[in-house]
């Protein structure tokens, strides 16, 4: 989960594919499978949500997946806001708070609309 926070604030975001792809054998994770089944996992357990309105964030669509993009609490996104100011050459960072749109059904498997995105559900929480 730290890693996927620590992307965003690199300015990247990712699929569970593209992360299982992107990150097998590096920072301890294992290997493609293992990632992929760990994310699964994560996101049953409510700590990985999923967020589908990437354009918003000038990301590329996901129409090869069925979730959307990775998401975990309080994940902010940092982006350049464009070229460099031609008098100083400073770039201007935008940082985003990325929102959930949606969740794994714990239950069922399902992908369901998060009612609250600013409310962040651990299914551990639920059933105590």
């Amino acid at each position: 989960m730290q890693v996927l926070y620590d992307e965003a604030l690199a300015g990247r975001c990712y699929t569970a594919q593209q992360f299982g792809e992107s990150f097998e054998g590096q920072a301890g994770l294992g290997g493609e499978r293992t990632i992929r089944d760990r994310v699964s996992v994560l996101s049953t357990q409510g700590y990985i949500k999923f967020f589908r309105e990437g354009s918003r964030y000038g990301l590329a669509m996901t129409s090869r997946s069925k979730y959307g993009y990775l998401c975990v609490e309080d994940m902010r996104l940092r982006q350049s806001s464009g070229p460099p100011d031609p008098d100083s050459g400073e770039i201007d960072i935008l940082e985003h708070l990325i929102l959930p749109t949606h969740y794994k059904c714990p239950q069922t498997g399902a992908l369901l609309p998060v009612e609250n995105p600013n409310v962040w559900l651990y299914q551990d929480e639920e059933t105590t």
